[in-house]
């Protein structure tokens, strides 16, 4: 069989990487690691995605912007040696955590990567942020900005599936 690629399927960006307006979004946790900056300072790296069932509901916000992808830094307090408590309780809150839940976790790790999947309000603005004598505008927001969400996710339908427990299957019958 031959592979073929058509450019004509190519997606184009209807809105590309400028500056979000500020405002307040619906967004979907995409992705929550701990990473550092060129100097060593850690951080909470939050990748946050514009969810794109609400264009109806939020038309000036996610409406236009959907599917678009928004970072956001949660810094390690160096001082005292911790991520800020502040920071920690925001976060759980906004994904609709309650105090048992948030106690709930073995480790950071395991809280981290529970909040993948998780919708949440953002607000974030326009700001400048200088590094190295060079001045850029970036989208900003901090997590007491962050809010639960005003528009649950749809159910996953798979979510208590167990598999069919019933299923009698003979060795033969594997293709491998």
């Amino acid at each position: 069989m031959e592979f073929n690629i058509d450019l004509n399927k190519k997606t184009t960006s209807e809105n590309s990487y400028e500056l979000l307006p500020k405002g307040t979004y619906e967004m979907v946790i995409y992705n929550a690691t701990i990473d550092a900056s060129k100097n060593g300072h850690d951080f909470l790296n939050f990748d946050f995605l514009i969810r794109d069932d609400l264009d109806k509901a939020l038309p000036d916000t996610n409406g236009k912007f959907h599917k678009r992808h928004f970072w956001a830094s949660v810094w390690y307090d160096v001082q005292n040696n911790s991520w800020r408590p502040d920071d920690l309780a925001n976060i759980a809150s906004a994904v609709g955590y309650s105090q048992e839940q948030a106690n709930s976790f073995k480790t950071f790790e395991d809280f981290l990567n529970s909040l993948i999947g998780k919708a949440v309000r953002v607000y974030l603005w326009q700001s400048e942020n200088e590094y190295n004598g060079e001045t850029t505008k970036v989208n900003s927001t901090m997590t007491k900005y962050w809010s639960p969400t005003k528009f649950k996710l749809a159910e996953d339908p798979f979510k208590d599936n167990q598999g069919n427990t019933t299923a009698d299957i003979k060795e033969e019958d594997l293709p491998f």
